[in-house]
């Protein structure tokens, strides 16, 4: 969605668990999304992030300015550390299921060793503690009590990296994280309609 806020066109690639390190061999390191923009290959959310705000200044902010940045690495670690891996372990076996059949025996290996659980299990145990994680994002909920976006009156980057672990929970598992009657169920409604119809209106850049 950031390519969208910068008002740029763009291919999107999916890669494979077994592709991966043939598609990043000449890549930095193995850190997922990356883009590559002519002779630059960017890995990671902030670092991609970063070198669009800088290179892209004729387009609309993503960041705004340092302390909105500065602000924005706080909400970056913790959508990174905190709230991917909480909803992680709610679908981590819906996660398998939807992997082609070459890539399921590592995921499978990977993940079972690093939790030693199986995945049926890592799954079933927490999804008992499914209330206590929605409680957990209350702060969300009282800032959209009182604005539309994250970011204020219109969606950026604080409002695209929170988006972006609800839609990939999503996009690999039908479990239902968020109720209906939630204030952040009817925020990714809003931004995956933007997200869906490519519709975004961002704020425009302000000259320092």
């Amino acid at each position: 969605m950031a390519l969208q806020h910068l008002q740029v066109s763009f291919q999107s690639i999916g890669i494979s668990l077994s592709e991966k390190d043939v598609f990043l061999k000449n890549a930095e390191s193995s850190d997922l999304p990356l883009i590559i923009d002519g002779k630059w290959i960017v890995e990671g959310s902030w670092n991609i992030v970063n070198f669009l705000e800088r290179n892209y200044v004729q387009q609309p902010t993503l960041l705004g300015g340092e302390i909105g940045k500065a602000h924005l690495k706080f909400i970056q670690n913790w959508v990174d550390g905190i709230l991917i891996p909480n909803i992680f372990v709610f679908i981590i076996h819906d996660i398998y299921e939807s992997l082609e059949e070459k890539d399921k025996e590592i995921f499978r290996l990977i993940e079972e060793q690093r939790y030693g659980k199986t995945l049926e299990e890592i799954q079933n145990e927490n999804r008992i503690n499914l209330d206590i994680f929605r409680n957990f994002l209350y702060p969300l909920r009282c800032t959209l009590k009182n604005q539309p976006f994250f970011s204020g009156d219109n969606p950026a980057y604080a409002d695209y990296i929170i988006f972006s672990a609800f839609k990939w929970a999503a996009m690999n598992s039908r479990y239902v994280i968020i109720e209906d009657i939630d204030l952040i169920f009817g925020w990714y409604c809003e931004l995956n309609q933007i997200y869906e119809e490519g519709s975004l209106k961002p704020n425009v850049r302000k000259s320092s």
